[in-house]
């Protein structure tokens, strides 16, 4: 049946034998960080509210079978870091971002199924590091709006697989990051096709 819980926040942590939860009540919950750690069995989680969640950092950290998550409402979140990170299994990215999130650190780090990800609003994170570190099968990603990133280091490290990458053209007020692109795919025209996807950025 459904559960409720005013903070479901580590709710099933380190549940390692745990195959699947059904009708999960989370509607105004704010903290939904480390609901899922750890639940290295989990296959399948249901449809969830998350439009008021601010906290969903390590949400499904080491849930290493699950191989997709529902869409999820982030437009709340201000710390999505390590969301996702060490989901080995999963295949796809879900929803478009976090666009209020400050912290995106690590957040599909690890995922080393992940094939693609489509168009994802990070413009108020800061710290994008090693966002898709060790996600070896990554073979597209982007548009990805960066608007605020300071820290950018080791974003695509290890994306062996990475063909196409492209950046938010239209993003205003970005100083600009050193991101490397070193030890992916990215053949000619890819790279022709990030370089036309920069935006103009500010600053030195």
């Amino acid at each position: 049946g459904a559960h409720s819980a005013a903070s479901p926040a580590g709710m099933f942590r380190n549940c390692s034998s745990l195959l699947a939860v059904r009708g999960l009540d989370t509607e105004g919950a704010a903290d939904l960080s480390y609901m899922f750690q750890n639940c290295a069995s989990l296959l399948a989680i249901p449809a969830m509210d998350t439009s008021a969640a601010e906290n969903t950092g390590s949400m499904f950290m080491g849930c290493s079978a699950l191989p997709g998550v529902p869409a999820l409402d982030l437009s709340a979140a201000e710390d999505v870091s390590s969301m996702f990170r060490g989901c080995y299994a999963l295949l796809s990215a879900p929803g478009t971002g976090a666009p209020a999130a400050v912290s995106a650190q690590y957040m599909f780090a690890d995922c080393r199924s992940l094939v693609s990800v489509g168009e994802t609003d990070l413009s108020a994170a800061q710290n994008l590091s090693c966002l898709f570190q060790n996600c070896y099968a990554l073979r597209a990603a982007g548009p990805l709006k960066i608007a605020a990133a300071g820290n950018v280091s080791s974003m695509f490290s290890q994306c062996h697989s990475l063909g196409a990458a492209l950046l938010d053209g239209t993003v205003t007020g970005w100083a600009g990051g050193a991101l490397s692109f070193a030890n992916c795919a990215l053949g000619h025209g890819a790279i022709l096709g990030l370089i036309g996807s920069l935006p103009t950025v500010s600053g030195t």
